[in-house]
């Protein structure tokens, strides 16, 4: 099984005293790994902490590349899809989660924010290389004709989105 590891130190606890892992930020390689039995394979897209434990949403250390959101982001996340709960089960049908298991959240919770909550969290468990959960996806979701939400994804691209991309590219030049 695959488990991604995102913090150096954690890396280093999982592999082993023994083994030679880098744990300053300097010598950090560009991609965060992910490791199976002893096996390090580096990942597609970085992902750093905040003091909070939370992605940063504002990193821009993998250039455009958007940060993979994880388990660590659902109060992020949920926080800012507060006014989209009552279009929870068409936004995670557009986020690609099987009409089953949405069906399985509805019968289990009472309260769409609760719902959105758990839908989020089954989803940010499901790992989608063609469509991984990223704030720029969770837009484009948010603005299909079965949600249309479109005054929430530009709340979201004006929080996170175009402002990394801001920093990005003043860090760049």
């Amino acid at each position: 099984m695959l488990m991604p590891v995102y913090d150096p130190l954690e890396r280093k606890r999982l592999l082993g005293a023994g083994e030679e892992v880098e744990t300053t930020l300097s010598k950090r390689p560009k991609n965060d790994a992910t490791i199976q039995g002893n096996a390090v394979t580096p990942l597609a897209t970085p992902h750093t902490t905040t003091q909070s434990g939370s992605s940063s949403e504002k990193d821009t250390s993998n250039g455009d590349q958007p940060i993979v959101l994880t388990r660590a982001d659902i109060n992020t996340i949920c926080e800012s899809l507060k006014t989209a709960t009552c279009n929870w089960f068409d936004l995670g049908l557009a986020l690609g989660m099987k009409s089953n298991d949405l069906s399985d959240i509805e019968d289990e919770y009472r309260h769409n924010k609760r719902r959105l909550m758990e839908m989020v969290g089954k989803r940010l468990e499901v790992t989608d290389p063609e469509h991984p959960m990223t704030w720029p996806y969770i837009c484009e979701c948010l603005r299909r004709p079965t949600v249309e939400r479109n005054d929430v994804a530009e709340e979201i691209e004006d929080k996170y989105v175009r402002t990394a991309t801001a920093v990005a590219h003043s860090a760049t030049n």
